[in-house]
């Protein structure tokens, strides 16, 4: 019985995380995955120069946390960013309770300084289901949040290498 409630936390998590609350298929926009109408203020315009004294590329190692109808779930997160202009992608390993979970992402990032950064992403899990997330890098620290059906989502990490 444990066992089982252990492995139902950790999908929660990935599926949570991955969006797994009926959002299927792959979006199409020209900058990558469509953005929420309240996130398209993120969405690179044509002839975006990224300021090149900062990049948000690098593995980020930290912390998730999920709460739904009333309960709480934490896992450790490692995301791997690569950017390239006004684009970014990479990695999503979710890991809870010894299951994990490998999911990917892309999206979009603006720079806003010499050591910030907003990104607006989606993340995908293998069978396609996706969710939208936003997150902000300053320095070295990676925070951000998203929502899949009812679950509400944080996370936090710092980069460990560019």
């Amino acid at each position: 019985m444990k066992r089982a409630v252990f492995g139902v936390a950790t999908g929660i998590i990935a599926l949570a995380l991955a969006g797994c609350a009926g959002q299927s298929g792959a979006p199409s926009a020209a900058w990558g995955p469509a953005l929420p109408p309240a996130l398209t203020h993120l969405q690179p315009s044509a002839g975006f120069a990224p300021d090149s004294t900062f990049s948000v590329s690098g593995t980020y190692d930290g912390s998730v946390h999920v709460s739904e109808n009333g309960k709480g779930y934490t896992g450790s997160l490692v995301v791997t960013l690569a950017q390239d202009g006004g684009d970014i992608s990479g990695t999503v390993t979710v890991t809870h309770n010894g299951k994990t979970a490998h999911l990917t992402l892309d999206g979009t990032v603006k720079i806003e300084g010499k050591k910030k950064a907003a990104l607006a992403f989606t993340i995908y899990d293998p069978k396609g289901q996706y969710a939208s997330a936003t997150a902000t890098v300053k320095g070295k620290k990676l925070t951000g949040s998203g929502t899949a059906g009812k679950a509400s989502i944080s996370f936090s990490a710092k980069r460990v290498k560019k």
